[in-house]
């Protein structure tokens, strides 16, 4: 079992999640092995409580730039693996919902390897695998992914000025439809696409709903995915104030013009199990027998 620390820019954190509709409130539901006993708390993110203001999302978007400590100060704890939607193999471990009550999984991990990071990184980079050196290491791989990610998603950075409103927008059309992705975007991001002069007065909204096609679609396309087991609700959080899902009407649905922590690096201890502690099921046991995995 690989075990390293990764530093990783919060705004593209969601890239690494297996995405699988949504949850309450519209919020992005994903799916993990059971490295965390508690689902995602939706009343701690501001959700369906008496003050939206005291939940987590409210904090992180009224959070100014360089406070500290930041709302997202704590322990990032993640594993990482591929997946498959068949159970076939011996080492596929089922998948479930970290919002909903769902026993009947769609998602099975399985073993993360050079050879999947490589093509994922083909595939964001937008270039032919044969292209790519090889790696030194699974931690190798790994953090180049990691850079790749923060180098191509687009619709990180806050519009500062009006007249960089095309190029923004070019940069994003160009991600989108130069890559084959799981499902098709919706007609409005479309439409944005098309004609962004027609539009330019729904630029927040737009890079919202790209942004979350983008968030919902990368892991799902390059099948490298990561597992929370601490830090859950701050991720879930950054990723609501990314795409503008707000615990309450009263919020102003602006965070895209600052993007405050989209930039921000997050370290996180990382494991990658190999395919004989997935096969003999030594992951699922270490997660039954205490809750930790961070005995290293």
């Amino acid at each position: 079992m690989s075990s390293f620390t990764v530093d990783i820019a919060a705004g593209t954190f969601p890239c690494l999640t297996l995405h699988d509709g949504d949850g309450p409130q519209n919020i992005p539901n994903t799916v993990a092995c059971p490295l965390n006993v508690r689902k995602t708390c939706t009343t701690y993110l501001g959700f369906n409580c008496v003050n939206y203001r005291k939940g987590l999302v409210y904090q992180l978007m009224m959070e100014e730039k360089g406070v500290d400590p930041s709302c997202l100060v704590g322990p990032y704890r993640l594993v990482f693996t591929s997946y498959d939607v068949e159970s076939t193999a011996n080492n596929a471990i089922p998948m479930t919902s970290t919002l909903k009550d769902d026993d009947q999984p769609s998602y099975y991990a399985t073993p993360l390897t050079q050879k999947i990071i490589k093509h994922g990184i083909a595939w964001l980079k937008g270039v032919d695998v044969t292209t790519l050196s090889d790696f030194d290491s699974m931690e190798d791989a790994l953090k180049r992914y990691l850079v790749t990610l923060k180098e191509v998603i687009p619709l990180q950075q806050p519009l500062d000025k009006p007249e960089d409103f095309l190029s923004v927008v070019a940069q994003a059309k160009k991600f989108i439809l130069d890559r084959e992705w799981p499902e098709y975007y919706s007609r409005k991001v479309d439409d944005f696409l098309t004609d962004p002069n027609e539009n330019q007065n729904k630029f927040g909204e737009m890079s919202n709903l790209i942004r979350r096609f983008i968030y919902n679609n990368v892991a799902k396309q390059t099948k490298v995915v990561a597992h929370i087991s601490d830090g859950a609700n701050r991720l879930s959080a950054i990723e609501c104030a990314m795409i503008g899902i707000l615990p309450s009407t009263e919020v102003e649905n602006n965070y895209h013009e600052r993007l405050t922590h989209a930039n921000v690096l997050l370290q996180a201890s990382v494991l990658i199990p190999d395919n004989e502690q997935l096969s003999s099921n030594e992951l699922v046991e270490m997660i039954d027998g205490d809750g930790w995995l961070w005995q290293w």
